[in-house]
């Protein structure tokens, strides 16, 4: 897939809580034995998106290996996260803003188990919402550890991943790279928000990024959309990231939404995002990677 990088830039910080090693002193080995230069992406087939209800894809790894970052590529994102196991990620999109007919595809990076030793996995489970269906969730590592890997997704009542139509606004690592945050309108209120991360140790050969994207409103509308990717150091290539989609106004308000979250680990090297919003003023598109040697 083709990806081209947006004229405009607001603002790129590298921030440097996770690292304080160049690149040409960074040990080989990052969050202890993960290797980024060893792995493997892998994507679902494209599915289309139906005129009714949600639609789910998985992207598998192969045999011995597991999910280092997920992500998904559609008009609209419901959620992105690492299938069972974490050896697979799962995106889910529904009909909206005009995305009828198109394709959704979910994408996983994969390194082989042996280089997990020394991580390990959380997850937090939510009930707790606004009155207009605003989510907001976050897990969070213990600490001497940073989160990588993670996602997010809605649990129906009755045990099963919800089908009712949401909107995912954020799916990321958080500023100080040590939780994972997933924020979504659902007007279910029987539904159980779910988000999970990897931990693994901090490391000195790891950098994270945020750049950061004016969401400029479409002419002759209340919103609009942009894309942008935040860039690994050179030298360095992604481990995981994310992105969100911020606005002055309240969510239920302004429909904030991420439609793409991807790794890039060729031409721009780093995570690639892409979002909108219905209405409301001053909206941004933060996105985030982490990045090793």
């Amino acid at each position: 897939m083709n990806i081209r990088r947006p004229a405009m830039m607001m603002a790129v910080a590298v921030l440097g809580v996770l690292s304080v090693a160049t690149p040409a002193t960074a040990t080989a080995g990052t969050f202890g034995a993960l290797v980024p230069s060893t792995f493997t992406q892998v994507y679902s087939p494209p599915r289309t998106i139906p005129a009714t209800g949600p639609v789910s894809v998985t992207a598998q790894c192969p045999a011995g290996t597991e999910a280092v970052s997920v992500g998904g590529l559609a008009d609209t994102l419901d959620s992105i996260t690492p299938g069972p196991g974490h050896d697979s990620g799962v995106a889910t999109s529904h009909a909206s803003n005009g995305n009828l007919g198109s394709a959704i595809v979910a994408q996983a990076t994969c390194a082989p188990t042996a280089q997990f030793a020394g991580t390990t996995a959380f997850t937090h489970e939510q009930s707790v919402h606004s009155t207009t269906g605003e989510w907001t969730a976050t897990v969070t590592c213990p600490a001497g550890m940073r989160a990588f890997g993670g996602g997010g997704y809605f649990r129906a009542g009755n045990g099963t991943i919800s089908t009712s139509e949401f909107f995912m606004s954020a799916n990321t690592l958080t500023a100080n790279g040590r939780s994972w945050l997933v924020s979504a309108l659902d007007k279910t209120f029987t539904d159980t928000l779910v988000v999970t991360t990897r931990c693994a140790p901090q490391s000195s050969s790891t950098r994270l990024v945020e750049e950061i994207y004016p969401i400029v409103p479409v002419a002759g509308a209340t919103g609009g959309k942009t894309s942008g990717y935040a860039h690994c150091p050179a030298g360095f290539l992604p481990i995981s990231g994310g992105a969100q989609v911020t606005t002055d106004n309240p969510p239920s308000a302004a429909q904030p939404q991420l439609t793409t979250s991807v790794l890039v680990d060729n031409g721009q090297i780093g995570w690639f995002a892409s979002g909108g919003y219905n209405a409301g003023e001053h909206a941004q598109l933060h996105v985030i990677a982490l990045c090793g040697s």
